[in-house]
């Protein structure tokens, strides 16, 4: 009887003989996963069973046996004392998992424990010193395997040997060799493999002929040396001496042609290894698929698959990845993807095959998606060759923005030096997209030589757009490196011969006839024809037939009407002259050509011949389009899908069928039925075809029931491919189906899903859920997650995040909290990401909820989810968004000291903070900071800090960061330089601005728009409308449409300098161009109209405006109150507020202000109190300018005490008096002559860090000259000089009154001319009060 090993197991557990030792052993070896091994451990560690060396042994050999290695280092770890044998077992566990670091790591832990290594611990640690490259610890290790006597052991002779050779220390190896007193076939192999590793192939076959008795392993070291060397006849001659071949004899042979591009012998090699009756394994199929892939041999590609398939081959990265390159080099990107998805694991190998696949498909954005899918995942780290794909694939497609990203990216990101390959694919997709500078500057940019590779892909850019002079400089290159390569030649030749430049045609011509250079041997291409792969060479005319002749013919003329012309003709291929603009092309090139050309589904579409003529080549599938007739069943339509192509137009006409007209006999007995669409879609995979028929229109052909059922086989299938996209399609258009019917699409889910088991069902569910999601159906997403919940689903945590991102975004907040609750109580566990989404939904965002945010964090620490650098970056950004910018710094400063994760949005965060609250200072001093943690600051921590900096009106520091930058090899965006232009604008040197706009363009920075509005709105503000109308036309003439901000500005400007019929005429061009004013643009309007008086006008544009849709703010009507106060129109002033009330607007601070000053300079304090009670009792608190406003209209009418109440009132309330409040007091007591209470609140004013302007010092002077103090007067003015206050006419006008009032007409008329020198001319009404009109005749 036969007892599987978990049941044996069971068993023992069991059993009465649990208590015997000997057991273990067979228990160990009839463990199949973590968890048996981890009960019999469990059962050892009881039994005290693992003082056994033996023991120790084999349960250590179980855990290498079932790749638990990191299992068995823990267990070690526990053992008390572990001897050598068990040092030995681990290492060499180590060494078999290929962790030859840690096996190393482990000998010295063993040194250090005083355990005295034997022979097979120094033969584990010598192989691991050689597979680490460990070249000093090796020879450390020889000496002391000398020093404790096991030189001159066989065994660790022959390690030492590899170990030596392996280190390109072949001398050494040698020495060691010799001085071994016996060898064996081991020893001799060592040596061979040594010298054949270093390309020295004579030494090799002289040890070879030498060898006293050979093994299967040496022959087969010698034939691989062959072929790593390029030698394949010496290795096919050693081949066929071999006295027997084993599996590694034949996938040795079969390496060696695909090595060295001879595919076709390497087939040929297969099919007789097959033949010899030698089964092969994963090693030798894959490297015949490889084959496969470079000769384009589908139909024996999918032989080969097929052959994996039914041999049951595990599928695992090594075999994925060649049928993925195959699939892809053959033309069926398609299969290619299904293969991808369906591998388990994935390696670098298999993200490269896929990603080279689709760029050699021209599906440059599907590479660079699956670059991003590779990185989302997070398992692997692109390398080098991925992004020689993803450049290559750019190339493809023409992506250049892409490219340059991908290029980028590779140095900053990844840290990958890039090499020659990189470089030549950027020159290439440059090149052919005319940047023939920028690819020039990159090539002189090259860490490393150009090879003739490069200079030829620059020269070839040059013939396509003509450009003679770097041609030249290419060309010059490539002669130097290439002297003996005619193609480069005869490319400069047909450039300039293309410029009608027929000297230097001659010249070229003549360096190719004196320098002797002969055309290369030609190219070539292969072709599958009825499973014989056909060669075509260049010149080669075997295959062309007069009948091949005709149809190159036809299609010449039909490509030229499709408006596909070559640069030479087809037929110019046919002739053999050797005319410049025609060289020799054959059909070879013909099929490359349509290769290049053809786009889409047509990739790969060539003519070729077949047993029956000539057909259409679609891909390399080489099918022949067969006479058809409809099928009704899926049976029948199966039985002939075999070598036959049809057409999606045919499959749905097939599918369609029971609606022809033309019913066959057959047909007047059945109904109507889609089973032969399914079968065909099943059968083939082919998604072009499904796409087709949406759920909507089989429903309205074959009914609900049929489609539903036809839609349930189509998920099942595409979902078993792994083609999740396409399974995610045909959910969406069943949804769609049933939001345009009505119906609950959770009501078809149970026959849609009836065919798949739970991991797929659990797919399904999430499709949909991604579906309602992506399509805002926010409920019905939550319903088929509650579904999923309902019927014991495993979802994944990803689709979840989808969702609950997807309601954070659009504000769900009841929603997205239920959600979050949800997984939290059962499941799927939130992961980092999850509570980071939360984070965002607490932390962003107009309202912030920053208790909450708190409580993930500590929720998050609770569970033992670790939050990642954009959890801490996005609560770092909450506090500085709610002002808490201080708070911010010292969590920052915390995740520091603890070392937790961090990245440079964290500092951002914290910088723009301090920047928004005015203060840049200590922004600079966090990006210090930031410096020294060793985090380098990124363009958006300079772009921050240099706004903050200009928006202070601190220009040279902002410029000096830009500098900076620079420095630290950071180089400016347009963003950065936008707040710089901004900064200069404001301070009002809107030139300067404009000679940096201009050098900026030509450093090569392409303006945006908002570089433009900048410099518009300086030109705008300071008046310079000229400047701003021609800046107005450079933005239309670089392409630019100016937007409604830009109208808004260039209105500004002309109404705030008194031209409103400039602006009017503006808007009315804004009109006309079709874009809306905004609510801006037209109070801007309003207030134009105000300051030309036009108030009647003004208020018929109010009508306009809300005529036009657009409804007054509060803004609009703040300047319509306001100018009608200023116009002393206060009853229009009561209308116009009731009206804002009645349109349900409540006033602000700003508008009762405004009334409260219009009413206080009238000195009508009654109705200027009624407002100031009227916003109190509306709960508007009064600003400085209501109090300012209020104080002033008391002193003016003389009613100081409830002035000075009111100022009380003011500080009592917390809002701070300003300089005017304190000047309005200080004017009413010099008016009233009390100059002591003046002064003392003149020192107030000073107490409270006001410092006095020149009204203030106007008032004192005003008040001392009226007095006819004029000492403490011309003081007061003196004091005002020194401090850089410059007096006034007020002021001249009050002391030179005094002065004529003492009788110091002297001193009245040298403060006269003072003023006068000043450039302050006095008008007569001044001079003739102040009796300056008796004497100025004298003057």
């Amino acid at each position: 009887m036969i007892i599987q090993p978990r049941k044996a197991i069971a068993i023992f557990f069991s059993a009465s003989t649990f208590q015997t030792l000997p057991a273990f052993p067979s228990l160990l070896q009839a463990c199949r996963s973590l968890e048996d091994l981890q009960s019999v451990h469990a059962t050892m560690l009881k039994r005290r069973a693992l003082r056994d060396s033996f023991l120790i042994n084999q349960f250590l050999a179980a855990c290498s046996r079932l790749h638990l290695i990191d299992y068995a280092l823990r267990a070690f770890v526990q053992m008390s004392d572990p001897n050598v044998f068990v040092y030995n077992a681990v290492v060499g566990g180590l060494l078999r998992q290929s962790e030859s670091s840690t096996a190393l790591e482990l000998y010295v832990g063993m040194l250090r424990s005083d355990v005295l290594p034997d022979g097979c611990t120094f033969s584990h640690i010598v192989k691991a010193c050689a597979r680490s490259s460990a070249t000093e610890l090796g020879q450390a290790v020889h000496g002391q395997i000398v020093k404790m006597g096991f030189g001159t052991h066989l065994l660790l002779q022959t390690a030492l040997t590899d170990f030596y050779s392996s280190s390109d220390k072949i001398n050494e190896s040698s020495r060691l060799f010799d001085e071994m007193s016996e060898r064996d076939v081991v020893s001799w192999t060592v040596m061979i493999l040594g010298h054949a590793r270093l390309g020295d192939l004579a030494s090799a076959r002289r040890l070879f002929d030498e060898m006293p008795d050979r093994s299967i392993v040496s022959w087969n070291t010698l034939i691989a040396g062959y072929g790593r060397s390029g030698d394949v006849e010496s290795a096919v001659s050693l081949f066929d001496e071999m006295p027997e071949k084993s599996l590694v004899s034949w996938t040795t042979m079969i390496s060696c042609y695909s090595q060295n591009r001879r595919y076709k012998e390497a087939i040929k090699t297969f099919h007789s290894m097959k033949a010899a009756g030698v089964r092969p394994d994963r090693v030798a199929m894959a490297t015949v698929i490889s084959a496969c892939a470079h000769l384009g041999a589908l139909d024996l590609g999918r032989e080969l698959h097929l052959y994996v398939m039914l041999d049951g081959f595990d599928l695992g990265v090594h075999l994925g990845s060649a049928l993925i390159d195959m699939y892809a080099k053959c033309g069926s990107a398609e299969r290619a993807l299904v293969i991808f998805y369906k591998l388990e694991e994935k390696n670098i190998f298999c993200w490269n095959s896929v990603i080279q696949g689709l760029a050699i498909h021209g599906c440059g954005r599907g590479a660079i998606t699956m670059f991003h899918k590779m990185n989302e995942e997070g398992k692997t780290q692109p390398n080098g060759i991925t992004f020689v794909s993803i450049l290559s694939a750019c190339n493809h497609a023409g992506l250049v923005e892409e490219s340059r990203m991908m290029f980028s990216s590779m140095i900053k990101n990844y840290l990958i030096r890039p090499e020659r390959e990189h470089y030549g694919c950027m020159v290439d997709l440059l090149g052919r997209a005319g940047h023939l500078v920028e690819a020039l500057n990159l090539i002189g940019s090259m860490p490393m030589a150009p090879n003739a590779a490069i200079w030829s892909a620059l020269l070839s850019g040059c013939r396509i757009h003509r450009n003679m002079e770097v041609a030249e400089i290419a060309a010059e290159k490539l002669l130097v490196l290439e002297p003996e390569h005619s193609a480069h030649y005869m490319l400069l030749v047909n450039m300039h011969a293309e410029a009608k430049a027929w000297e230097k045609v001659g010249t070229v011509r003549g360096m190719l006839e004196e320098k002797g250079v002969q055309k290369r041997a030609p190219g070539c291409s292969w072709i599958e024809i009825d499973g014989v792969v056909q060669e075509f060479a260049a010149c080669d005319m075997i295959h062309l037939s007069s009948e091949i002749c005709s149809v190159l013919h036809e299609l010449d003329g039909q490509l030229k009407l499709a408006g596909c012309s070559l640069e030479l003709g087809i037929s110019s291929m046919l002739c053999s002259s050797q005319d410049v603009c025609s060289p020799e092309l054959d059909i070879s090139l013909m099929l490359r050509f349509l290769c290049a050309k053809a786009q889409r589904r047509h990739v790969l579409e060539a003519w070729s011949m077949s047993r029956n003529g000539l057909v259409l080549f679609h891909g390399v599938f080489v099918e022949k389009i067969r006479s058809w007739r409809p099928y009704s069943s899926a049976l029948a339509l199966s039985s002939c899908l075999h070598d036959q192509f049809f057409s999606s137009e045919q499959l749905l006409e097939l599918a369609a069928i029971g609606e022809s007209k033309k019913k066959s006999e057959f047909y007047n007995n059945r109904g109507r039925s889609i089973f032969p669409f399914v079968s065909f879609v099943v059968s083939t995979l082919n998604w072009e075809v499904a796409r087709k028929m949406s759920f909507s229109i089989a429903v309205n052909r074959f009914g609900l029931s049929q489609s539903l059922e036809s839609f349930a086989v189509l998920i099942h299938t595409f979902l078993s491919a792994g083609m999740h996209k396409e399974v995610k399609h045909l959910l969406r258009d069943i949804a769609e189906y049933n939001r345009n019917v009505g119906s609950n699409m959770l009501e078809l889910l149970s026959p849609l899903v009836s065919l798949l088991d739970g991991a797929m069902r659990s797919q399904a569910y999430e499709s949909l859920i991604y579906i309602f999601a992506e399509a805002s159906m926010f409920e019905d997403a939550l319903e088929t997650f509650l579904e999923a919940k309902q019927v014991a689903l495993q979802l994944s945590i990803q689709s979840c995040n989808f969702l609950l991102q997807c309601l954070v975004e659009r504000k769900m907040i009841g929603y997205a909290r239920s959600l979050f609750q949800a997984l939290k109580n059962s499941g799927p566990s939130p992961n980092v990401y999850t509570y980071s989404i939360m984070m965002g939904l607490y932390a962003t965002g107009d309202v912030l909820y920053l208790d909450e945010a708190k409580e993930i964090l500590l929720d998050m620490e609770k569970v033992g989810v670790r939050p990642n650098a954009v959890t801490y970056a996005t609560y770092i950004r909450g506090l500085c968004s709610a002002g808490f910018v201080e708070p911010a710094l010292g969590f920052l400063q915390d995740l520091l000291h603890k070392c937790l994760p961090l990245n440079a949005y964290c500092f951002n965060a914290v910088i723009h903070g301090f920047c928004q609250e005015g203060r840049p200072l200590e922004s600079l001093k966090v990006l210090d900071e930031m410096k020294g943690c060793g985090f380098p600051p990124d363009v958006h921590s300079y772009s921050i800090l240099i706004d903050g900096f200009c928006k202070q009106g601190d220009v040279s520091k902002g410029y000096d960061l830009i500098v900076e930058m620079v420095n630290c090899g950071t180089m400016p965006t347009m963003v950065s330089y936008s707040s710089l232009l901004y900064g200069i604008c404001r301070i009002g040197e809107v030139n300067v601005a404009l000679n940096l706009f201009h050098e900026l363009r030509r450093q090569g920075y392409r303006h945006d728009q908002i570089s433009y509005s900048i410099l518009l709105d300086g030109y705008c503000q300071h008046g310079d409308l000229d400047g701003a109308c021609a800046l107005w036309e450079d933005m239309i003439k670089n392409n630019f449409v100016p937007d409604v901000y830009n109208y808004t500005s260039l209105i500004h400007g002309f109404c705030r300098h008194g031209h409103l019929k400039e602006a009017l005429a503006q808007f009315q061009v804004m009109i006309k161009t079709g874009i809306m004013p905004n609510i801006v643009t037209c109070t801007v309007l309003v207030d134009g109209f105000f300051r030309e008086n036009y108030v009647d006008q003004a208020l018929m544009f109010l009508n306009e405006v809300r005529g036009m849709g657009i409804t007054p703010n509060l803004c609009m009507y703040g300047v319509i109150i306001n100018g009608l106060c200023k116009g002393r129109m206060f009853e229009k002033a009561w209308v116009v507020f009731g009206d804002m009330i009645k349109r349900g607007l409540r006033p602000d601070v700003v508008i009762y202000s405004t009334l409260v000053e219009g009413f206080a300079k009238m000195l009508n304090m009654e109705e200027a109190f009624k407002v100031y009670a009227k916003m109190s009792k509306q709960g508007v608190t009064p600003n400085i300018f209501t109090y300012t406003s209020l104080i002033n209209g008391l002193c003016n009418d003389g009613r100081m005490p409830e002035a000075l109440n009111l100022f009380e009132e003011m500080v009592q309330r917390g809002v701070m008096p300003d300089r005017i409040a304190f000047t309005s007091l200080i004017a009413n007591f010099c008016k009233c002559k009390n100059m002591n209470k003046a002064l003392e609140w003149f020192n107030k004013m000073m107490q409270s860090g006001l410092p006095p302007d020149v009204f203030t010092y106007t008032c004192l002077i005003y008040g001392y000259s009226k007095l006819l103090s004029m000492d403490i007067a011309v003081s007061l003015m003196d004091e005002m000089l020194r401090i850089g206050l410059r007096p006034n006419l007020v002021t001249y006008t009050a002391l030179i009154s005094g002065y004529c009032k003492i009788g110091e007409r002297k001193k009245a008329y040298e403060l006269y001319n003072i003023m006068l020198n000043q450039g302050i001319l006095p008008d007569m009404l001044a001079c003739r009060s102040l009796g300056l009109d008796c004497w100025e005749e004298k003057i």
